[in-house]
């Protein structure tokens, strides 16, 4: 009983905050839930069942339920001192059995980004683990933001992009550049998936081409555009090309 007890004092709980591997990502921030076991970290995280799937993605953007799981996770105790996102909440109050069974039964079935998202998992497990108040819980989070400040190790912090357009940008170019800045601050690419992000990139040289067609031609209608566009697509050979009356 003594030797237990002094495990399980020296046992720390740690919430890490990272963006969420393989998922969409405009999931900045990702929550886990760690505790020390021997040379192991042992962490738990409430995520989407499919976190690469469109109609995942589709659901979180328009704010809908999508069914989620919680993942078990173990790690070498060693990457707690090289992982800076990692941050300690407090020591375990309860054994390792105990914390299992709060993760995976104690939590709504379906993950949404407002009423029941990955940090309310993770901090609810945290608080639970530690027999710590919520308030205690959120001040140590963020104190650790705080005191760690925007670095390019720990994308915790968003920051503006203020990247100006290289010298020899066109006129639309930076026109783009300075829209997209004043909407977003960001680069919107670094909000999508590898596959999203193809598909926006073909979608926005089509409507770069189209600007600059429009630009050399702006009294072309787009049916002449699309059909400079097509004069030599074999795929649709009984297209017709509909001009509209002048």
């Amino acid at each position: 009983m003594l030797s237990f007890a002094v495990v399980l004092a020296m046992a720390q709980v740690f919430v890490r905050l990272s963006p969420l591997v393989g998922g969409p990502k405009f999931l900045r921030v990702h929550t886990a839930c760690f505790v020390e076991e021997d040379d192991l970290l042992v962490g738990f995280d409430f995520l989407p069942a499919n976190p690469t799937s469109p109609e995942t993605f589709r659901r979180l953007l328009t704010l809908q339920p999508c069914p989620g799981i919680v993942r078990e996770l173990r790690v070498p105790r060693a990457a707690r001192d090289l992982d800076d996102f990692l941050v300690p909440i407090g020591d375990l109050a309860c054994d390792l059995d105990a914390m299992r069974d709060l993760a995976l039964n104690d939590r709504e079935e379906d993950l949404h980004l407002l009423t029941n998202p990955c940090w309310r998992h993770s901090f609810a497990l945290a608080q639970k683990a530690t027999g710590r108040s919520a308030w205690d819980v959120a001040w140590a989070l963020a104190a650790h933001v705080l005191a760690s400040g925007p670095s390019d190790a720990r994308p915790l912090a968003s920051r503006r992009r203020d990247d100006a357009p290289p010298p020899d940008a066109t006129r639309l170019e930076r026109a783009f550049e300075a829209e997209k800045a004043r909407r977003f601050g960001v680069d919107i690419a670094d909000l999508l998936s590898d596959e999203d992000r193809s598909k926006a990139a073909r979608a926005a040289r089509s409507f770069q081409q189209a600007l600059e067609r429009e630009e050399r031609d702006p009294l072309a209608s787009p049916t002449q555009n699309v059909a400079d566009q097509d004069d030599d697509d074999d795929d649709h050979p009984s297209r017709e090309i509909v001009r509209r009356p002048s």
